[in-house]
């Protein structure tokens, strides 16, 4: 489908796409990415999870070329930084006493740490508790936050307590609160535009809303069997699911594998 003497640079969401319940599919997936790189191609994690919250099994340090976390927030071209946009100050406590006030369960995902708010099934144990007595002692820590993430349903108000700054995303059990200059779309032009690759050399694959952007400028998009309508629609490709390795499917596809 393309042309094996160019590069192309491809972006690749997590969850639901790159990982899902079934464990081979992954390593499957990540077999197939290896077998792109050989090629000279050069393949990127984008995900709205945060720095603090890549999956380990993921071994993202070897198995790609860079990251791009926290929808965007933070971008890096292998060792090398090219973007870095945490929450203000300002913004953590608005969100942390807006959360607190209305009993919702949610995380502050940052570069180094995840931190929880109320009980929740999600947090791990090491992950530390924000309640009404220590949340001034956790802003004057001054931590590095990458977004916002609620679970559940997202009261309206959250949109005019966030401001003109930042976008919410609302999903179907959770949502995600993300810097508007940031975005996966934004953080994909800006490392191809490091790389020297042509947008039309680009190739991004996702299944959820947070992923519309980056496929809608990308050269080529690629949406999982397990994707949204809206996803869908946009999509020049439509893939397997993510737990039948729809990732392996669509590369092999791409590049002829």
């Amino acid at each position: 489908m393309v042309k094996n003497n160019t590069e192309y640079a491809i972006f690749i969401d997590i969850d639901g796409t790159l990982m899902a319940k079934n464990d081979d599919a992954l390593l499957k997936n990540i077999e197939t990415i290896q077998k792109v790189r050989s090629l000279g191609h050069k393949v990127f994690i984008s995900t709205g999870r945060s720095t603090a919250y890549l999956p380990k099994e993921l071994c993202h340090e070897t198995n790609f070329d860079g990251t791009i976390t926290g929808g965007g927030a933070i971008i890096k071209l292998g060792t090398k930084e090219l973007a870095r946009t945490l929450m203000s100050l300002d913004l953590i406590e608005k969100f942390s006493r807006f959360v607190l006030k209305n009993n919702l369960q949610g995380f502050l995902e940052g570069e180094k740490d995840m931190y929880h708010f109320g009980f929740s099934d999600r947090a791990e144990k090491d992950w530390p508790e924000i309640t009404e007595e220590n949340l001034g002692e956790v802003l004057a820590s001054e931590i590095p936050v990458e977004k916002f993430t609620v679970l559940g349903d997202i009261p309206i108000e959250l949109d005019t307590i966030m401001g003109d700054s930042c976008t919410v995303l609302r999903f179907a059990y959770y949502g995600e609160i993300i810097q508007k200059s940031c975005g996966k779309g934004k953080a994909l032009l800006d490392t191809i535009d490091a790389l020297g690759i042509p947008v039309q050399r680009s190739v991004a694959i996702g299944d959820s809303l947070n992923d519309f952007d980056m496929l809608k400028v990308a050269g080529i998009s690629v949406a999982m069997g397990n994707a949204t309508d809206e996803i869908k629609e946009i999509a020049d490709i439509i893939t397997d699911n993510a737990d039948d390795a729809g990732v392996s499917a669509a590369l092999k596809k791409i590049f002829d594998i």
